[in-house]
């Protein structure tokens, strides 16, 4: 099976390496090199050029261990490297322990498509203020907390955290959106809305005052449990 080495950025440093072994296991050098070609996809024709792409026999005085670095930068085959392609690695006509050997030493990508570099530069290039004013509004509409301490069911304390108000009623008529507990799912996806906050201690209490209705709470929660908090301020 060819190894993949990854999916990397237009214009970087491709590093590679592989190694060479004798009939008996034991890392060997070759007696004939080979030649080195380089398949983009499907096709047959391999890249024209050998700019651009250092081989190394025997990298840093190791016996059998071989390094190929390869430019993306390099455009001496023109349009060759580009993103949304597949390459795989060959060497070709070598000699090794006496033996003629062709190897498929490794595969790479280059911003595949649907991979996180192509998506991670399709959002860069439609960001737009609009788009950051949206996430800046929903980054602060939402807090991660988690709860410390239980009174009763509708009734428990928040963490120290700096993402925590401590005014009162910062997060009264919030929604407080439950995860599952440390020791199961109790509570997952129930949401309830908070009807008194007290910032110095960042207790939670929900009654009956705030409709719709905030108690009876279905389930217990537990130390350790996270929360989210929405739509607060």
């Amino acid at each position: 099976m060819t190894d993949y080495y990854g999916d990397f950025a237009r214009g970087t440093l491709v590093d590679i390496k592989w190694n060479t072994y004798a009939q008996s296991g034991a890392s060997i050098t070759r007696q004939t090199n080979g030649t080195l070609r380089i398949y983009k996809n499907n096709s047959t024709v391999y890249r024209a050029s050998a700019a651009g792409i250092v081989e190394t026999e025997d990298f840093n005085g190791v016996t059998g261990v071989h390094h190929i670095r390869i430019d993306l930068n390099d455009n001496s085959d023109a349009g060759f490297w580009a993103p949304g392609n597949e390459y795989q690695l060959c060497m070709t006509g070598m000699v090794i322990d006496g033996i003629n050997v062709n190897y498929d030493v490794a595969a790479f990508s280059i911003e595949r498509i649907g991979g996180a570099i192509e998506i991670a530069r399709g959002m860069a290039q439609n960001y737009t203020p609009e788009l950051a004013a949206v996430l800046s509004a929903m980054g602060a509409l939402m807090i991660r907390a988690t709860i410390a301490t239980v009174t009763a069911a509708g009734d428990f304390t928040l963490s120290p955290s700096v993402d925590l108000s401590t005014t009162d009623n910062a997060y009264k008529d919030s929604w407080f959106v439950f995860s599952s507990g440390p020791s199961g799912p109790a509570g997952k996806g129930i949401a309830r809305k908070c009807s008194i906050y007290t910032g110095a201690s960042l207790r939670c209490q929900f009654t009956n005052a705030t409709p719709p209705a905030d108690a009876p709470f279905p389930f217990t929660p537990v130390a350790g449990q996270q929360v989210m908090i929405l739509g607060h301020g």
